[in-house]
């Protein structure tokens, strides 16, 4: 970065101008997001923080911030959720209960990578389809089929999605805890999905969460070790793959 000078937008209003150093103080301290959008002299137009190059790499090299205490201030969401609520609760909510930290996490990975994604849109169709076509797929008929094929695709862009997002978050935070690869996640919950009114469908998809909140587990105990906070012994505990 080369001294620019930098507007922006803030609540519906438009900030600045302010130098270079300001506009990267207010990255830092979360008053200048991903998704916000920035100008200045040069640029064609408007755009979010997160596709200008020079503030991107900024961003993605922003720790954290702390409180105080010199603790990681961590989003909510990123509290660890225990192997058996995940089993227990799964099962007793239909995979309902799941299905919200799911959300509560990616949320939270989005908080981090400091951009939001079109995860929450894929979330709430997909939500939609199941719960509206549904019905219209076991009375039969074209439109049943589509909302039921519909429904399956949004919910596994859905999860496309909240991968994408924790892997910059990961990157962005400079962190590097051992978490089941994308690949696998994928498998298992495309093959769970598809396979889901058998047991081994369940299973699987069991499996997949099970995966995916234990790997959660370990970025918010490797941001936490980062800031150089004591990790609680319940996240130190080895975490099965």
């Amino acid at each position: 970065m080369n001294d620019a000078v930098w507007w922006y937008e803030s609540n519906g209003a438009q900030g600045g101008p302010v130098p270079d150093a300001v506009l990267l103080e207010m990255l830092r301290s979360g008053q200048v997001r991903g998704e916000t959008r920035v100008w200045r002299s040069g640029m064609p137009g408007w755009q979010p923080v997160s596709r200008v190059p020079e503030l991107a790499a900024a961003l993605r090299s922003t720790p954290p911030p702390l409180d105080a205490a010199g603790a990681a201030t961590l989003p909510a969401g990123m509290e660890p959720v225990p192997t058996g609520a995940v089993i227990g609760l799964g099962i007793l909510t239909l995979g309902i209960y799941p299905m919200v930290k799911f959300y509560q996490a990616t949320l939270a990975y989005e908080e981090l990578a400091r951009r939001r994604t079109r995860f929450t849109l894929y979330f709430w169709i997909a939500i939609g389809l199941w719960l509206g076509g549904g019905p219209m797929h076991v009375l039969g008929g074209v439109p049943g089929w589509f909302a039921h094929v519909g429904a399956v695709v949004l919910t596994i862009l859905t999860l496309f999605e909240a991968l994408a997002v924790r892997g910059e978050a990961v990157r962005g935070c400079g962190i590097a805890p051992a978490l089941t690869s994308d690949a696998t996640h994928k498998a298992l919950f495309i093959v769970g999905l598809l396979t889901a009114w058998a047991l081994v469908g369940v299973v699987l998809l069991l499996v997949q969460a099970v995966k995916f909140f234990s790997d959660h587990a370990a970025i918010a105990a490797a941001l936490r070790a980062r800031a150089g906070t004591p990790v609680p012994r319940a996240h130190q505990a080895p975490l099965t793959r």
